[in-house]
């Protein structure tokens, strides 16, 4: 029987993919199911790659749409494990991995959420990729409070290290944005909602890896519409889904994405009609806990880390 399937997209990275499936303890109660977004690069490695792994399933994104959320999708249509984990195709699990999972495979529990880990793959230097995720979970095992349960639930988009019940996906028909960016903001609130046990586990699963060195990463006028867009659409969908007192607490990066449009350099045009959007759609731009000091200086060391080692690619 099928206890787990883990569902990886995957794009030009064939010997970044190997390293991933080396990490996975294979067994007949694991599936396991890499999707090709139509790859153009060092095909003949991808091809030996699979000749090496006959356990997995390759199929190739067939949609009209390319992205690592089609390519989740297509996988997640063909999973049959009781619970479903993804997993990047230039990442990595931790050799722990089975003794990790193992226990929540025999429970009834909806969604677990994990630690992980981020790396600069030259250096295996810290990346602090993962510092905002990792805080969640221990502000949450701290004090276990519906607050900072909602802000497990729903302010963590990364759908790695998240070991999910297959049924709630099939029931709710939660499947990812088709969209080129950000589409997994969604599946994650969704998730989030419909989960009605959640388990945090302050241990690390898995590792992300990013190129130390790389250019900083640019965000065109298109993908910053689509933050925008999706930003929008999960506070719709948050809005109408929880009680009132519980949305208030939640934080958005509504600031952020402004702050991300005069970096790159977008018109201040755009900035001002954008934000006017945004209070349209009943969003703050500073949420009145940022004056809380606690907050403030918790919300200051966030973003010092981040810019001083900040993942850095080119879009």
């Amino acid at each position: 029987m099928i206890k787990l399937s883990i569902l990886i997209p995957h794009y030009n990275t064939p010997h970044l993919l190997k390293i991933l499936l080396d990490s996975i303890p294979f067994s007949d109660a694991i599936q396991v199911i890499v999707c090709d977004d139509r790859s153009t690069k060092d095909l003949d490695v991808l091809d030996e790659v699979k000749r090496s792994y006959p356990q997995v399933t390759f199929i190739v994104n067939t949609s009209e749409v390319k992205g690592a959320g089609a390519s989740r999708n297509q996988a997640l249509d063909l999973a049959t494990g009781e619970f479903v984990l993804f997993a990047d195709a230039d990442d990595y699990f931790v050799s722990e991995v089975w003794d990790l999972l193992s226990p929540y495979l025999t429970q009834d529990q909806d969604l677990v959420i994990f630690k992980f880990a981020s790396i600069y793959l030259n250096t295996n230097t810290d990346a602090h990729r993962s510092d905002r995720y990792s805080a969640l979970i221990d502000r949450y095992l701290a004090n276990p409070n519906q607050t900072n349960e909602d802000a497990l639930r729903f302010m963590n988009p990364t759908p790695v290290t998240k070991l999910i019940k297959r049924a709630i996906l099939e029931e709710h028909q939660i499947r990812f944005d088709m969209i080129r960016h950000s589409e997994d903001v969604l599946f994650a609130s969704k998730v989030g909602y419909y989960a009605e046990t959640i388990i945090a586990d302050p241990r690390v699963l898995y590792v992300a890896t990013r190129s130390e060195g790389s250019q900083t990463m640019t965000v065109s006028e298109t993908i910053f519409d689509i933050r925008v867009d999706v930003l929008i659409r999960n506070v719709k969908f948050l809005r109408e889904h929880l009680p009132k007192a519980r949305f208030k607490t939640l934080r958005f990066e509504s600031i952020s994405i402004l702050i991300s449009a005069y970096k790159n350099h977008l018109s201040f045009a755009k900035i001002v009609a954008t934000a006017r959007l945004m209070k349209k759609n009943g969003l703050r731009l500073l949420p009145k806990s940022i004056f809380h000091p606690g907050v403030f200086f918790s919300h200051l060391k966030y973003y010092r880390l981040k810019h001083k080692a900040a993942p850095k690619d080119t879009v």
